[in-house]
């Protein structure tokens, strides 16, 4: 046993356990696996705190201070970079990977979930001993109590912070890996390249994060702040892998296991089309929950049993139900226009009508909102408003703009509107069949 000043070299040990596989993964998550780290050095940590209502994720490298997540922050050099200098001091054999090698694997399209984590091995060796889960995962940026993800943030509505973050658990952390997560920055934006930024802006693959002290569904960005700005940029967000401490391992019931080298890139489930709000993922969490859904195919089964009138939603559960299908599958809200319709949703319809018109399919837009507009009789003033101000913005847009040659075959048989047998999420339930 190779020793470091009188200490045992870290040691990380890969478990699993036998609870994964079939619970519902909002949060995308593709792997995870439990580590257990021996003779941790325990140099870097992590700690989330709130005070004087100011909140903020410190990183510690042996009870120093090098980063701190709020918006004083003044960091100079990228979080690995700093721990791999201190590393580099305490520990000639260089116990952090080569920064060559971990920036070339982070940014490959194709590493399988293996490679990521023998590349971080030297950051999980310079945690404490301790059970951790580390995890694959699509996690949004947002810009917390920072500027760093957006040169906008006064023109745009913040989707997630530190502040709604700790309003919703009372100051408290909590542990739930089955949700929509955000991460925040802990760097401040003297940091950041312009020369780097556009040459990930000329990327189609951004490659990965690092996040640590990922708690609940907020985590904070230890590297990668730079494919971060520009995920934002493009209103996407990032796959990285999150290091989460584990406390009470008792729960988990772990079992001992070979690492498995996985041939195949890790894969995912489709990633949602736009930036959900924190009322949209509350509404979509409590959904699965209340009903009892346990994987995305049952969320599929239940939509295909509403479209063919076997069940009924409350007005609640069809609004989760259409955030959902806004988030993952704008085709499926086409469909759901006649259940709409019906008279217990009449106060979703509003809500309904917003998502539609953000469907990136204009033509059928046009022929729902239209259809619905020549059925209307007034029962719902703020849907109608909806409906007259998306074509008022068009008419505004392209004056020759013809409403009868567009709909013209809004009375066909074949119209959208004709049949409940539509199966959007077909593909999607295929996907889950073979898998």
């Amino acid at each position: 046993m190779i020793k470091l000043f009188g200490k045992k070299k870290p040691k990380v040990q890969y478990l699993n356990y036998d609870s994964y596989g079939e619970e519902l993964d909002l949060n995308l998550m593709s792997d995870s696996v439990i580590i257990k780290v021996e003779n941790g050095l325990g140099h870097l940590k992590t700690t989330a705190t709130q005070i004087d209502g100011e909140e903020g994720l410190s990183l510690e490298l042996n009870g120093t201070k090098v980063l701190l997540a709020e918006s004083d922050a003044n960091a100079d050099e990228t979080a690995v970079k700093s721990i791999e200098d201190y590393a580099n001091l305490i520990n000639p054999e260089r116990i952090v990977t080569k920064s060559d090698d971990y920036r070339m694997m982070m940014n490959e399209e194709e590493a399988t979930f293996d490679d990521l984590l023998k590349v971080n091995e030297g950051i999980f060796g310079m945690l404490a001993s301790g059970f951790y889960k580390i995890s694959l995962k699509t996690i949004f940026p947002t810009y917390g109590q920072k500027e760093l993800f957006s040169s906008e943030i006064k023109t745009k509505e913040l989707k997630a912070s530190a502040d709604t973050y700790y309003s919703s658990v009372e100051g408290d952390a909590i542990f739930a890996d089955k949700r929509l997560a955000y991460m925040l920055p802990t760097q401040n934006e003297e940091t950041i390249s312009d020369k780097c930024l556009e040459s990930y802006r000329n990327k189609a693959y951004l490659g990965r994060g690092l996040i640590m002290s990922f708690t609940g569904f907020l985590g904070g960005l230890l590297d990668g702040h730079h494919k971060a700005t520009v995920a934002y940029e493009r209103g996407i967000p990032l796959e990285c892998l999150t290091i989460e401490a584990l406390t009470d391992q008792r729960a988990l019931r772990l079992k001992s296991s070979q690492l498995k080298v996985l041939g195949v890139k890790p894969q995912a489930f489709p990633t949602p089309q736009s930036i959900p709000t924190i009322e949209e993922y509350a509404q979509i969490y409590s959904f699965i929950n209340d009903l009892g859904l346990t994987s995305h195919r049952e969320v599929g089964l239940l939509y295909r049993r509403i479209l063919n009138g076997e069940q009924l939603l409350s007005s609640s559960e069809f609004d989760a139900l259409i955030a959902y299908c806004h988030l993952y599958y704008e085709k499926a809200l086409i469909e759901l226009y006649p259940i709409a319709l019906e008279l217990q949703y009449k106060n979703s319809r509003k809500k309904y009508f917003s998502y539609v018109t953000q469907i990136n399919n204009e033509s059928s837009v046009d022929e729902i909102l239209y259809d619905y507009l020549k059925k209307d009789q007034r029962s719902c003033p703020e849907t109608t408003k909806e409906c007259e101000g998306y074509f008022g913005r068009k008419l505004k847009v392209n004056n020759s703009y013809d409403l009868n040659s567009t709909f013209e075959k809004s009375d066909q048989p074949d119209s959208v509107f004709s049949s409940r047998s539509m199966l959007p999420l077909l593909a999607l339930l295929k996907m889950d069949e073979a898998n």
